[in-house]
């Protein structure tokens, strides 16, 4: 709401349309980057060995990568969450500032007990980069599969 009083009142246009394309069997196919997906809401990547599906070993730290990118004029990241483990308790990546447009963080955790997981990276972007406030944030998730042995 706040883009289109930004636009109608100040003349400021708001972010370029989502850009997205459909398959041939219908399905919609947004881009892979912020840049190529315009909008507003951040592009997050999560990978586990290089790859969005792998399996780990009881005991060995498994090592996770974050990708993400904020489109152009969609405003700055504010928070980064994980939930490694799929319990919903969510940890917070300390020191995001709300100043970058994109990140690249790693995170490894120690599984003890085998089965299939689903670590779950959570980031959110605010226009204005504005760490503190809970309202106009933008939320998206990226997973993966792990399957522990």
């Amino acid at each position: 709401m706040k883009d289109l009083i930004a636009w109608v009142e100040d003349n400021v246009e708001p972010p370029a349309t989502t850009g997205y394309e459909h398959s041939a069997d219908g399905a919609v196919k947004l881009a892979d980057s912020g840049v190529g997906r315009g909008g507003i809401q951040q592009v997050p990547k999560l990978t586990v060995a290089g790859s969005t599906s792998a399996a780990a070993i009881c005991g060995e730290a498994t090592r996770f990568e974050l990708a993400v990118e904020v489109p152009p004029g969609a405003g700055a990241l504010v928070a980064v969450e994980w939930d490694l483990t799929g319990n919903g308790v969510w940890t917070a990546e300390p020191d995001i500032d709300g100043t970058a447009q994109s990140l690249v963080l790693t995170r490894e955790h120690t599984y003890s007990q085998p089965g299939r997981y689903w670590p779950t990276a959570r980031v959110f972007a605010h226009r204005d980069g504005a760490v503190d406030d809970p309202m106009r944030r933008i939320p998206n998730l990226a997973q993966v599969r792990l399957d522990v042995n």
